[in-house]
């Protein structure tokens, strides 16, 4: 009864009936999930083997620096970019031309991942303070950042991977990548741990990345794609790719900006406070990824051709039927979490090495993150709406509104003495809030205008 209802909800919001393409989405939809929950089960098995001190502290640090930067230079825009521009060689041209776009943009991002984590490596001490300048235990984030920051090339790697899988039709690779690194993680805490200690988990969180683009190699080489060591950067091409993709990377910024100068603020607080804030943010990503990534993947594509075709009114219904769909999904979501952190914090509930103490911090970040659940989800929704009508501008502000709204709030709760984990995490939820009432106010009246 239950899989029958979401059959059909999956039908009515994505207008895909062909049942090949339901079994594709369905697959996709599952990997996501699995995904999510493998993260939620690492992190869980982490927390329970290590507890929250300055060894977390300090892995937290050296595992999400690498990512940050990633997020900050290039993030959505990567894979936003590139697939229209590779789809649209592929064709008005032919795939020969495809192919020798993307080993040029497969060869430029290897090229700035690598110059980047040179730069770090380098400045390894600097680097880590501009991360937590508050830690005064950094030697030990230092020798893992030597470890886990060259996991960024395989990030990048891995996104230009996806990008030409999916344009050539292949989602099922794509979609098991970071179920393959999850599982790499968690079957080395589960029996090597003991052994390896923090040192071998950054080498397994190394490898789990390395896997992501490692696994795409038969699929690319299936599909007659050849890796080839050249650059080709003039023309129309990637001049088109830039100008689409700084609005995008722009407005994906708020989320690494947010917990950068929230993991900055909570380096002052005592030992432990970054890692309960992590905890409790991975949980709160689990909570609004899997249904916001899993819809907006679907329906951007769909939102596309619509806009093509100049069908304003189907357009309207699709956008309207996702965002009642997110917000019920969210709002149910959002209700079950702040119940159970509430009843964490009343009754002191902890495992594994996470003290009461631990705990209580985690779940009440979580119950204040619970607070822009609703927003990031409305938000998701929103943001392929607006990229589907290329107005990517709009995005952009929404997320620098974001931004200064949390900076605001953090100065605010400073400046009234109430600054702690509980109002680190309400200002992520506010900014989440105000980037969706940009999004929602200012996105409905260009699109009036656009008609008009």
């Amino acid at each position: 009864m239950k899989v029958e209802l979401l059959r059909n909800s999956l039908i009515m919001i994505m207008k895909i009936k062909a049942p090949k393409a339901l079994k594709t989405i369905g697959f996709i939809t599952a990997a996501i999930a699995l995904s999510k929950i493998l993260g939620f089960i690492r992190e869980g098995i982490f927390a329970w083997q290590y507890g929250a001190s300055h060894i977390t502290d300090s892995y937290v640090v050296s595992s999400q620096l690498p990512l940050v930067f990633f997020d900050f230079l290039f993030g959505e825009a990567i894979l936003s970019s590139f697939i229209p521009v590779f789809n649209d060689i592929l064709h008005k041209e032919n795939k020969k031309r495809a192919f020798e776009f993307a080993n040029t943009y497969f060869n430029l991002i290897f090229l700035i991942t690598a110059t980047i984590t040179i730069i770090v490596i380098v400045f390894l001490n600097q680097s880590v303070g501009l991360y937590a300048h508050g830690m005064s235990y950094t030697s030990l984030a230092q020798h893992l950042l030597y470890i886990m920051f060259p996991t960024m090339i395989f990030t990048g790697l891995a996104y230009v991977c996806v990008g030409i899988l999916q344009s050539l039709d292949e989602f099922n690779v794509p979609a098991m990548i970071s179920v393959v690194s999850n599982l790499i993680v968690i079957i080395y805490l589960i029996f090597f741990n003991k052994y390896g200690g923090i040192f071998g988990l950054a080498w397994a969180i190394f490898i789990g990345w390395a896997m992501q683009f490692i696994i795409q190699i038969p699929s690319l080489i299936k599909k007659g794609y050849r890796w080839r060591p050249y650059l080709k950067i003039r023309g129309n091409h990637f001049r088109t790719v830039v100008i689409m993709a700084i609005p995008i990377l722009l407005s994906s910024w708020v989320q690494p900006i947010c917990t950068t100068i929230n993991t900055n603020v909570a380096s002052y607080f005592p030992e432990g406070t970054i890692s309960s804030l992590q905890y409790a943010n991975k949980i709160y990503v689990l909570a609004t990824g899997i249904f916001g990534f899993a819809i907006t993947s679907y329906i951007f594509p769909n939102m596309s051709k619509l806009v093509t075709k100049g069908q304003w009114s189907e357009y309207d219904k699709m956008v309207k039927t996702a965002l009642k769909w997110i917000v019920i999904i969210m709002a149910f979501i959002t209700l079950c979490v702040m119940g159970l952190c509430g009843l964490a914090i009343k009754f002191h509930v902890h495992f594994g090495n996470l003290t009461a103490d631990n705990m209580r911090n985690v779940a009440t970040a979580l119950f204040f993150y619970s607070f822009g659940m609703i927003a990031l989800g409305v938000n998701e929704v929103m943001n392929k709406s607006i990229f589907a009508r290329k107005k990517t501008r709009i995005s952009m502000y929404a997320s620098m509104t974001g931004i200064l709204a949390n900076v605001g709030m953090l100065s605010i709760f400073r400046a009234f003495g109430a600054l702690s984990i509980a109002t680190l995490a309400l200002s992520v939820a506010i900014g989440s809030i105000c980037d969706m009432v940009f999004l929602l106010i200012w996105g409905r009246r260009k699109d009036l205008t656009e008609r008009n």
